[in-house]
């Protein structure tokens, strides 16, 4: 029982003695810098408001700060998502919609089985095959 003690008082003193001594020989580690980016807030903000028009997201980026993004990029990014659905909506809304509920033929939003992929194709030896993304068949 007592070599247990004695083990776990030699512990704790090699963590009180090795801690602040790698502190001082391998450093505390880098404070936040401010990022090495050439572009600036605003200008970012616009180039993630016109990736956000154009539908790519990927292109959007954000500043990181100590607790994340940058709250203000992040934030006018939403506004600009949240205005595109807005006038996206409109513009669905104001499309003619024929008695049946279905959109008239000839206006936005509207389609013709032209517009429509084939599910199955026949392929050179006979077979269906399934048109899929990936360009698999069965």
């Amino acid at each position: 029982m007592f070599s247990w003690i004695v083990l776990i008082v030699l512990l704790a003193g090699i963590v009180i003695v090795a801690v602040p001594l790698s502190a001082k020989t391998l450093g505390r580690g880098s404070l936040l810098t401010a990022p090495d980016s050439k572009i600036g807030t605003k200008e970012r903000m616009q180039a993630n408001r016109a990736a956000a028009a154009e539908g790519n997201l990927d292109a959007v980026a954000f500043d990181v700060v100590s607790h994340g993004y940058r709250q203000d990029q992040v934030d006018d990014l939403i506004a600009a998502l949240q205005e595109n659905q807005s006038t996206n909506s409109r513009v669905a809304a104001k499309a003619p919609v024929s008695p049946t509920g279905s959109p008239v033929a000839g206006t936005a939003g509207s389609y013709t089985p032209d517009d429509v992929a084939p599910t199955e194709t026949p392929s050179t030896d006979g077979r269906l095959r399934s048109a899929s993304p990936g360009g698999v068949g069965l």
